[in-house]
């Protein structure tokens, strides 16, 4: 039986590389694997044990072992490379959603679509998740190539106490991006500190990404 996705708000994706174990073959002796990912112990690590532990009460002739990559997913697939390169890559590994392309092409896995014709509970387990969401974790033939394992959500916080200095109303904050651009333009004007700031790094722009996509509009022509 496929194991339930970990539910974290860390990451924007996770691709599952499944050795031949995975393809209901029964085994006299428990079966040991790794699985490979970016949670640290303050970023979602407890959350990875905590599902591991949940998924081996379940599958207790499966013992998985966690470990951690440094370097964020850049690092995680470099390392993932070279494992595959030695013999022993993992079991299963957590991939970055803007690196989904090249492992599908370049990292050998085995397809979650694999698992529909041994998996009586495959159809069951795919239709458990939200409408949109598994295309996430598809090719550009809709081969169900990987599983969605944490889709991020940016989330807006706002200041109440700079709410009030420019007039505004912390307890009723505004609900559409329209109301934000009207309110952080008071903020501005009203006391001379920003009144709204976005996430921008050199590496990883997904927010304003997120944003602009949301709203109708592209980053990059489709």
């Amino acid at each position: 039986m496929l194991s339930r996705p970990l539910r974290l708000l860390v990451s924007l994706f996770a691709v599952a590389f499944l050795s031949a174990w995975s393809m209901g073959v029964a085994f006299a002796q428990p079966v040991q694997i790794e699985y490979w990912h970016i949670n640290s112990a303050t970023f979602g690590g407890d959350a990875v044990k905590e599902a591991i532990a949940v998924f081996q009460q379940k599958h207790p002739d499966i013992k998985v072992t966690d470990r951690f990559q440094q370097g964020d997913y850049g690092g995680l697939l470099n390392n993932l490379q070279a494992a595959l390169a030695a013999g022993n890559p993992p079991a299963v590994a957590q991939i970055g959603y803007n690196y989904r392309l090249f492992a599908f092409d370049q990292i050998p896995h085995t397809p979650i679509a694999s698992f529909e014709s041994i998996d009586p509970e495959y159809n069951a387990y795919l239709d458990s998740f939200v409408e949109g969401i598994l295309g996430l974790g598809q090719d550009e033939n809709g081969v169900q190539r990987a599983i969605p394992l944490a889709v991020s959500v940016p989330l807006l916080y706002y200041n109440a106490d700079l709410f009030r200095q420019a007039g505004l109303d912390p307890d009723n904050p505004p609900s559409t991006w329209q109301e934000v651009r009207e309110a952080a333009k008071l903020i501005r004007e009203r006391t001379g500190q920003y009144g709204i700031g976005i996430q921008i790094t050199s590496a990883n722009n997904w927010i304003p990404q997120s944003m602009v996509e949301s709203n109708g509009g592209w980053l990059i022509d489709p």
